[in-house]
């Protein structure tokens, strides 16, 4: 019996060592500082609650959920045995925190219920995922999802399930997947993506949908690739719909600009052009005004309007033509340095007029 024993323990001997020699290597090639208690245990010790869970609080969950709409669940899904199948071996890890340096500073940190080393393919999986990535001037992109990955030679992770994405500015980005590369620092995904704005007065003002999304950590830019809808509830109760290619949201502020073939539709009121700026005040967060630039043309059931920009003024109800502007109403054509529609195109105010009128159509009312 003793000589059936001796390679059983040299075996497991063997085991531990391999395991240890990998958390060993993930340290050094991925410069992954695990400060929070670490421990490689069997199946039992893993029913113990993890000491920093990463599950997001019900009030977190109500709020995330209701904005998601029905049916949405960001709590990871429970086992018997309190860890899911898929990470089950002798090599796990629990309440692990992970820190990514570059230059002496802070990359990416990362928090995880359950991690699980794989020392055969050089990966990491991860289960209660919350990663915290750093970009310039202290903005931060908080990303949670239910599983990850980390790809230890190229310092990569996959963040997956109900992910949401937030940045410091205050934009939520819900995707299904999302993934960092280290190389170039940046997170991106090709899955669908819907973005809820930043708050007023408690509700998210701007809901917005499309597919793709790339943010450059380097100069916090985050950019939505394609097919953009959206919908924005102005200060007055009117509902503006937005079309455009592409969008991007600064991670600096509030700002957001939709790019290419942009479609504005706000009552009546259709505005289109390359590009549009939405300006917010920030000691509000409400929209303070739309900057459609590089051309731009506003039409309604009687008139029609171009100009090289056009600021549309949420807060004083006018539209301000200005860059070669002309208004064109019953064959009567103006011309100005600036031409201003109030109350919502209402009352038309010229600047240095010049005017082109319809004389037959003059003759007949005469």
């Amino acid at each position: 019996m003793k000589l059936n024993r001796i390679p059983f323990k040299r075996v497991n001997q063997r085991k531990a060592y391999r395991a240890l020699l990998f958390v060993f290597c993930v340290a050094i090639l991925v410069q992954l500082l695990i400060v929070a208690p670490l421990s490689i245990d069997d199946q039992k010790g893993l029913d113990e609650e993890p000491a920093s869970s990463t599950t997001l609080s019900q009030n977190e969950k109500s709020k995330i959920g209701s904005d998601i709409g029905e049916g949405a669940d960001l709590d990871s899904k429970a086992h018997s045995n309190g860890v899911p199948p898929e990470l089950a071996g002798d090599q796990k890890m629990k309440s692990v925190h992970m820190l990514e340096t570059r230059d002496g500073e802070k990359d990416w940190e990362l928090w995880s219920d359950v991690a699980r080393s794989n020392p055969d393919s050089g990966q990491v999986e991860l289960q209660g995922v919350n990663s915290l990535f750093h970009g310039n001037k202290g903005v931060t992109y908080s990303v949670k999802g239910r599983k990850g990955l980390i790809e230890v030679p190229k310092k990569d992770l996959k963040v997956s399930g109900n992910v949401v994405t937030k940045t410091s500015s205050g934009y939520v980005f819900l995707t299904d997947d999302m993934s960092y590369f280290s190389k170039n620092r940046v997170l991106q995904t090709d899955s669908l993506v819907r973005v809820l704005g930043p708050k007023s007065k408690g509700i998210h003002a701007l809901k917005l949908t499309g597919k793709g999304l790339r943010t450059m950590l380097n100069d916090s830019k985050v950019e939505v690739l394609k097919d953009v809808r959206a919908e924005k509830i102005l200060e007055k109760g009117q509902k503006a719909i937005i079309r455009s290619d592409r969008a991007r949201f600064d991670g600096n502020s509030v700002t957001a600009s939709f790019l290419g073939e942009v479609i504005l539709d706000i009552d009546d009121m259709r505005i289109t052009g390359p590009k549009a700026d939405f300006l917010y005040d920030s000691t509000k967060d409400t929209l303070k005004s739309v900057v459609f630039s590089g051309g731009a043309k506003v039409s309604d059931p009687t008139k029609w309007a171009t100009s090289k920009e056009v600021k549309v003024d949420f807060e004083e109800d006018k539209y301000v033509f200005s860059g070669n502007p002309r208004v064109v109403q019953n064959s009567d054509e103006l011309h100005g340095e600036k031409i201003i529609f109030h109350d919502g195109g209402k009352r038309i105010q010229v600047i240095g007029a010049k005017a082109k009128m319809n004389m037959n159509r003059l003759k007949e009312e005469n």
